[in-house]
């Protein structure tokens, strides 16, 4: 307020408005206090605390009541159920069969199976859920932003680029790794990424249905690979004109392109590798994000000639078309390897670690014996169909004395088995207890408040 100035006076209105706040305030007030007041002072039962009770007594045959309603209730359950349908399955072991390479399995269909018929691959005694096990990955190297699609909010927060594959302001990087990704974390001098031993144990495996179609796609859940999962920042790719031509090209075909493509290819597709794709609002997430651009190497850029779904595809579907050429980049590919360089048959360079594959293997299964999604039939199968599968196995589960597996089932196979099995363990449990009770209630009977069976000493007489 300037000097001389008198404050502003307060319209009739604002007067008003206040008078009748205050008012409303001090009604709320009084009739809070009227109430705590008044309420002992109350003659109902609530308020003298006399409602009326139920106690019941627990007698052995209460007991065998209750356990025998449990029963019932889980009998009935358990019909339901059955009534549901127990689907149809088939599973066949190839492990001994096939070894380490390629073979042919077949199946006969027992009975019709509708559609949709779900193909898994099944392994035991696999502990995915061990301590040792689970720890050994490092999740910063999974949440990088994919620079060629949108990031809905602010992906590279300071935090994740503070931790991020790609800082290079660590000193103990290297420590860093190994700490949480021991023992695979290093192969040959370069830093997998991702590294540890969960990623690293992927199921790779590649099985095709020659005798039918059966899709590969949507076998993993969107929000993982669409969101959990990201490429290393920086990374990108591009389409390359059928005219072009380069040594690079001579071994992409090979799924693992190990050659780097002429400077003048790279600059033509991927003329903006070297540039920052975003800016962050958070001033540290910026510096270091820039950063990251101004020392990761970015220059060599690779070819790859596409093999089509499934192998070139992400969940939305296939991403380039077999025989297509095209050109990639990932940061500093000399002293880093990728998960496309490590399993070379099972996820493209082009989709890395957003491959369904990946995604699915990294649902960490409960127990040692599971089974994970491989693909779909969209047709109805009758009986005495053939189902013949070709599979290259590579996935060694004699290192851990394991089994390996081929499962065919429809949607309520062994989900229903399952339900079907707790409850009937649950209420065959409660009837065991029940029958054990009321036996003993008719072999040895014991009356309520007989004092004989208290622990005085000496003991009182019945009276």
């Amino acid at each position: 307020m300037l000097p001389g100035k008198r404050p502003p006076r307060a319209t009739t209105r604002e007067m008003a408005s206040d008078a009748l706040s205050a008012l409303c305030c001090a009604c709320a007030g009084y009739g809070f206090l009227v109430t705590m007041w008044r309420c002992p002072r109350g003659s109902g039962a609530y308020q003298r605390q006399r409602l009326k009770a139920w106690w019941p007594v627990l007698t052995p045959l209460a007991y065998v009541g209750v356990f025998l309603l449990v029963f019932g209730a889980f009998a009935v359950a358990s019909v339901s159920v059955g009534l549901e349908g127990q689907g149809t399955e088939l599973a066949k072991r190839y492990d001994v069969a096939c070894g380490l390479g390629r073979c042919t399995v077949q199946m006969e269909v027992e009975e019709t199976m509708d559609s949709p018929i779900y193909v898994y691959y099944e392994i035991d005694n696999f502990y995915q859920n061990h301590r040792d096990y689970l720890k050994s990955m490092f999740w910063p190297q999974l949440h990088w932003e994919n620079t060629k699609e949108k990031c809905d909010g602010d992906c590279a927060t300071a935090d994740n680029v503070h931790r991020g594959a790609h800082n290079y302001e660590e000193e103990d990087w290297e420590h860093v790794l190994n700490a949480n990704c021991k023992p695979l974390w290093k192969n040959k001098g370069r830093h997998l990424s991702p590294c540890g031993v969960v990623p690293n144990t992927l199921f790779d495996d590649s099985i095709t249905l020659v005798s039918h179609d059966m899709r590969e796609d949507r076998v993993a859940w969107a929000v993982d690979v669409d969101n959990v999962f990201q490429q290393p920042l920086g990374f990108d790719w591009a389409l390359v004109s059928d005219g072009e031509d380069d040594a690079c090209f001579a071994d992409g075909a090979n799924l693992n392109p190990k050659t780097a493509c002429a400077p003048a290819l790279c600059d033509t597709y991927l003329a903006d590798r070297k540039e920052p794709k975003r800016k962050f609002a958070d001033a540290v997430a910026d510096e270091r994000y820039n950063k990251f651009w101004a020392k990761a190497d970015l220059d060599q850029c690779f070819g790859y000639t596409c093999q089509g779904a499934p192998l070139d595809a992400k969940r939305s579907g296939e991403i380039c078309r077999a025989g297509e050429k095209t050109v990639f980049v990932y940061p500093d590919p000399d002293r880093v390897q990728y998960l496309y360089e490590t399993f070379p048959e099972v996820v493209s360079p082009l989709v890395g670690v957003k491959s369904e594959r990946f995604a699915v293997w990294m649902k960490i299964a409960a127990l040692p014996r599971f089974r994970k999604l491989y693909g779909r039939i969209e047709q109805t199968l009758e009986k005495g169909d053939v189902l013949t599968f070709d599979i290259n196995s590579r996935f060694d589960v004699a290192a851990f004395s394991g089994k390996k597996s081929l499962v065919v089932a429809t949607g309520a196979s062994f989900e229903n088995v399952f339900l079907w099995k707790t409850f009937a363990a649950v209420g065959g449990a409660c009837l065991t207890v029940a029958l054990f009770f009321a036996l003993v209630q008719v072999l040895a009977p014991r009356r309520m408040g007989a004092v004989r069976y208290s622990c005085l000493n000496p003991r009182p007489k019945d009276e």
